[in-house]
């Protein structure tokens, strides 16, 4: 370390040794030295900056706050211990605090966990999201459920005094629009399920046959219970063999829902019992700890499947994802009318709102079908003219 340079009381400028970069040292009174990173290799930007970082430790100082701020992962690991607290005595739901634990450690720490909480700048947040789409793809609902759980740690963080509200970053306001979601219709599903049965057999080398398997397996269980993507795939820990009406399938149990949801009785379609049945039966307990142990990540290998099976895009030039498949789950089990909309928003996690907001394509025509299912029906209603009869015949 090089010698400090004081520009003022209790403030130092320094470089490390092989840095460029400018580091300062302050002092606060009763406090112990804070040695931090300026980010420049400018001296007169260094200053200002070393300046303006007294300047809020000592205001820190005087309003009673920590002068040394958490670390972002210990701040996150307090915030945790808190919400059970607070869902161990019934204030919010377990779910929460699931969904809390969830996105902290699969999207928060990874970034974040070298910063300490007061560093963290709007800028930084902003490079945050930057790398969340990145990583996988995402929709604003789904930064802004992320951006939910940061906050908590920020709150955390004021309610216990290591910070003020007013030092709490800006947060960019995201616009969510409700765009419909892409599914795929009959057509496109028999060419999905072909399509992948030929996917795997062209696999020329064993650990890609291998690759594929597990997503034609993945992607039947998604169409064979509506779960989110990311629910079947972290979630998904308990599988109960049951038979419903004559027929096998499985009662899955999700606990660590993506959306907070930590739901017990999501009932499997029948026709993947089997897939799934040989799955446990092939890997034993290894697979009772993580159904799809050799993957990270569906996201890639789903893309160049799509690619490769011309069924990257719907029929209006829009994407279809790996979400498409739990759409396309809602759409057939509305289409074939057998379950109420309440059923159907339990076995799904979700809302009969949400159901009725994303899939309207499907609900009028529902009605439709049942005001015109009978063609007599509709003869007798009408007003005796041949001429209107005529005018409403139905095929």
């Amino acid at each position: 370390m090089s010698k400090i340079m004081y520009i003022q009381d209790g403030v130092g400028i320094f470089k490390k040794p092989n840095s460029k970069k400018w580091h300062t040292y302050i002092k606060v009174k009763n406090n112990q030295a804070i040695r931090k990173t300026l980010e420049t290799d400018s001296i007169d930007v260094a200053k200002e900056r070393a300046k303006e970082m007294y300047l809020k430790y000592a205001t820190r100082q005087k309003q009673g706050i920590s002068i040394k701020s958490l670390p972002f992962v210990e701040a996150v690991a307090n915030t945790a211990d808190e919400r059970l607290q607070q869902a161990n005595d019934g204030q919010i739901s377990h779910g929460r605090v699931q969904g809390f634990e969830y996105c902290s450690k699969r999207w928060l720490v990874p970034f974040f966990e070298d910063y300490e909480l007061a560093d963290i700048t709007s800028l930084d947040i902003g490079k945050w999201i930057e790398w969340r789409k990145a990583q996988s793809f995402c929709t604003n609902a789904t930064l802004k459920d992320n951006l939910i759980h940061l906050k908590a740690v920020y709150n955390w963080a004021v309610g216990q005094q290591q910070m003020k509200a007013s030092e709490i970053p800006d947060f960019p306001k995201l616009t969510v629009v409700a765009n419909p979601r892409t599914w795929l219709n009959k057509a496109d599903q028999k060419k999905l399920m072909f399509s992948l049965e030929s996917y795997v057999q062209r696999a020329t080398q064993k650990n890609h046959r291998q690759l594929r398997t597990d997503l034609q397996e993945y992607v039947i269980c998604l169409l064979a219970t509506g779960c989110r993507p990311g629910e079947f795939f972290v979630g998904a820990k308990d599988l109960t063999e049951i038979t419903v009406n004559g027929k096998k399938t499985y009662q899955v149990k999700v606990e660590v829902g993506t959306k907070g949801h930590n739901r017990n009785n999501i009932i499997m379609l029948p026709f993947a019992y089997p897939v799934l049945k040989n799955r446990l039966a092939k890997y034993g307990d290894q697979v009772y700890n993580d159904l799809w142990f050799r993957h990270k990540s569906f996201l890639r290998i789903w893309d160049n499947f799509t690619a490769w099976a011309g069924l990257k895009y719907n029929f209006e030039g829009k994407k279809h994802c790996l979400y498409s498949l739990r759409h396309t789950y809602a759409t057939n089990m509305l289409t074939m009318g057998n379950i109420s909309m309440h059923q159907l928003a339990k076995q799904m996690g979700t809302s009969v709102a949400m159901l009725e907001k994303h899939y309207s394509h499907v609900v009028p025509n529902l009605v439709a079908e049942k005001l015109v299912e009978y063609d007599d029906t509709n003869v007798v209603m009408l007003p005796h003219s041949t001429s209107l009869h005529k005018h409403f015949e139905f095929e």
